[in-house]
């Protein structure tokens, strides 16, 4: 089974226009003034009637074109009827582009070169010898897209199946994205085509699949645009595996009175997920701040609350969660980092001075006993001075 031939490019804005030359940001192309075209060192032969684009394989694919090159010939005979002399007049060559004479990159024997392509590059180019046309051509600069990696998941058993792709460099000019969708069971000619939306570098498609459906799915995403196109490999999923639930919402992180090694955890299942029919477990992580090696994680059940017992005190923890369904499916994904002090309470400092009398430290004894009770009270006894 392959979805080779049905990645091809589609008939749309995304298409290059006849006669246009669609190259890579930063190559290096050599035009001649009769049609020839070479880029990064490679001859693309005559463009007097191809276009060229750049597929994810690197090579250069062909289709038809209209640039233009005029029967015309580089040297001719000038025959001067009052001196009867024939002269051969090498015509000077220039080349112009969108209608402005260029100067640097024009070589000899009417060559242009244009050395790692850019934005400022793209346009029309019109090579003359003397003021006769000779040869025009159309230069489109973007950035192909990259082989894509194309991920689907499902954020309730009921809910559409979500596939998208984010590039990890821009792709100019905008490009068209779709996914080929198969059963393994099924001949490749029952391929559904999934049109995609693509925004800040990113495709993503959604399609519904009956619940409780069990077969094995086949999807392969393609992208293309005016400077090339790319195939994702291919993705095997049921619908089971790919159950991601949305992060947990409204996750509180509470102190305990008067517990320096307390934390307690609460947070509210994601608005997406119908708990009524489904359970999700949950995966608590906390740290203290400053300890960036060392992480907690706990596996927690239905439970919608859970204290920390271990924490250190007066320290700044970072605490997380991550949600998944009781039986199948992948992690969410962890929620925003929730931050939280173990309790410190108000500290009260109280000097208490007392004189060095016969039996003081029975005193001190009876005396600091009774004031233990206090638990946030720190002493500070001087002997010896006067109250």
């Amino acid at each position: 089974m392959t979805h080779k031939k049905l990645c091809l490019k589609l008939p749309s804005s995304s298409e290059p226009l006849p006669g246009v030359l669609v190259l890579k940001l930063g190559s290096n192309v050599v035009l001649g003034c009769r049609g020839s075209v070479s880029v990064d060192g490679v001859p693309l032969g005559n463009a007097t009637n191809e276009t060229y684009q750049k597929s994810d394989s690197g090579a250069y694919s062909k289709a038809k074109g209209d640039t233009t090159v005029t029967d015309y010939y580089e040297d001719y005979d000038y025959e001067d009827e009052r001196s009867r002399v024939t002269r051969g007049i090498k015509k000077r060559t220039r080349w112009t582009l969108n209608g402005r004479q260029l100067h640097s990159g024009v070589e000899r024997g009417g060559i242009l070169r244009r050395p790692h392509l850019s934005w400022a590059d793209a346009g029309n180019y019109s090579c003359y010898r003397g003021e006769r046309l000779i040869s025009t051509f159309r230069i489109s600069v973007g950035v192909p897209p990259e082989r894509p990696t194309v991920y689907c998941y499902k954020k309730f058993h009921t809910s559409k199946v979500r596939c998208d792709w984010t590039s990890k460099n821009p792709v100019t000019p905008r490009p068209l994205c779709y996914l080929l969708l198969s059963r393994e069971s099924e001949s490749f000619g029952n391929v559904t085509r999934v049109p995609c939306s693509f925004s800040r570098s990113r495709c993503w498609c959604a399609f519904h699949v009956e619940e409780g459906d069990k077969a094995l799915h086949v999807a392969k995403l393609c992208v293309s645009n005016t400077a090339g196109n790319a195939t994702s490999p291919y993705l095997n999923f049921n619908l089971h595996d790919i159950i991601k639930p949305d992060p947990p919402t409204q996750v509180v992180v509470r102190t305990v009175e008067g517990q320096e090694h307390m934390l307690k955890v609460s947070w509210s299942y994601p608005s997406s997920w119908k708990h009524d029919f489904y359970t999700l477990h949950f995966q608590l992580r906390y740290r203290p701040q400053l300890a960036e090696q060392v992480k907690w994680d706990v596996l927690i059940d239905d439970r919608m609350s859970w204290t920390i017992y271990d924490a250190l005190p007066h320290a700044q923890y970072e605490v997380q969660l991550q949600a998944k369904d009781e039986f199948d499916g992948i992690w969410s994904d962890w929620t925003d980092t929730v931050y939280a002090v173990s309790w410190t309470g108000n500290k009260i400092h109280a000097k208490i001075s007392v004189q060095r009398i016969r039996g003081s430290k029975q005193i001190l004894s009876r005396f600091g006993a009774s004031l233990g009770v206090y638990e946030n009270i720190i002493y500070s006894v001087c002997i010896g001075e006067s109250v």
